[in-house]
């Protein structure tokens, strides 16, 4: 084994780049907020366990030989009733550090948007801007696309990039191509394809919907429907969905909110999927158009 692996990764010598620190310092903040959580749920006992068998796994990562041994030892002396505690408290604190990847990921694109001057790197527009700079033309990326969404068919999605990839690439091709390519779906797997049209447009979306189309969408929605998803959503989706309907509905969609007092997300999130599947019967039926990046209009 060369030097560099048995001394192992020394937590010490880990440097992050600016741009991560705010990763790092919410990592920190919500490992110690668990920490807290387990001391006072699980009692001190746990709270030591954990810390010990942290520290050997840290000790473990640098290097330490007898430190896996350690491990071992802690961990095959827990009584069933521990172990689930002590599960319990590592998988919070994993939730806790995914939570942050999330947020970071966020915040580092919202600096990215801020920029206008200043693509993310390998983001959308970065790539558009590579091709374009390749001499690659919209005709040869459509090609491509058709190739891979058709390969994944013969795999599972999961492995091939999810179905989430495949509606953020529908998302960006011209109409034309998006309809031609979902039909092709449809025809070997209409759950499939039900399933990437709804990644394509969620709820949120309606707030690029022009006020004609979005008023056409309101005729098929029921009140409680459109009450019950107002709970959870912006203040900018909520008053322009209220703008679109008249000043009595408004105040009886305002009252039915409060009325209903607290609701569960899973709720809101069925009243707004309701939504969004009136909303995609009609571009269905070319009543309207749900609005999509990278589409070129006829003016």
């Amino acid at each position: 084994m060369a030097e560099s692996e048995a001394k192992g990764i020394v937590r010490a010598d880990i440097v992050f780049e600016e741009k991560d620190q705010a990763l790092r310092e919410d990592v920190h903040r919500r490992g110690t907020l668990v920490g807290e959580l387990v001391r006072e749920q699980g009692g001190e006992a746990l709270f030591d366990l954990v810390e010990a068998a942290r520290r050997a796994s840290i000790q473990r990562r640098e290097g330490d030989a007898q430190a896996f041994g350690e491990l071992k030892t802690l961990l095959g002396a827990l009584a069933p009733s521990t172990a689930r505690d002590f599960i319990r408290a590592f998988s919070t604190y994993f939730q806790m550090v995914n939570m942050a990847e999330k947020v970071h990921r966020i915040r580092r694109r919202r600096e990215y948007l801020r920029d206008e001057g200043k693509p993310q790197p390998f983001g959308f527009l970065d790539v558009l801007e590579r091709l374009k700079a390749a001499g690659i033309g919209p005709a040869d990326i459509e090609d491509v696309i058709r190739q891979q969404i058709g390969s994944v068919f013969g795999t599972e999605l999961s492995v091939a990039g999810g179905i989430e990839k495949v509606a953020e690439i529908l998302n960006n091709t011209s109409r034309s191509a998006e309809r031609s390519i979902l039909d092709a779906i449809r025809e070997r797997n209409s759950e499939l394809a039900a399933a990437i049209k709804s990644l394509m447009f969620v709820f949120d979306d309606l707030v690029h919907v022009n006020d004609r189309d979005l008023q056409r969408i309101l005729v098929e929605v029921e009140q409680r429907d459109l009450a019950m998803a107002l709970k959870a959503t912006s203040e900018e989706l909520k008053q322009k969905l209220l703008s679109n309907v008249s000043e009595r509905a408004a105040a009886l969609i305002l009252e039915e909110m409060d009325l209903l007092g607290p609701v569960r997300i899973r709720d809101v999130e069925e009243a707004q999927r309701r939504i969004i599947e009136a909303a995609q019967m009609l571009e269905d039926q070319e009543e309207i158009t749900l609005s999509h990046s990278g589409e070129d209009l006829v003016v």
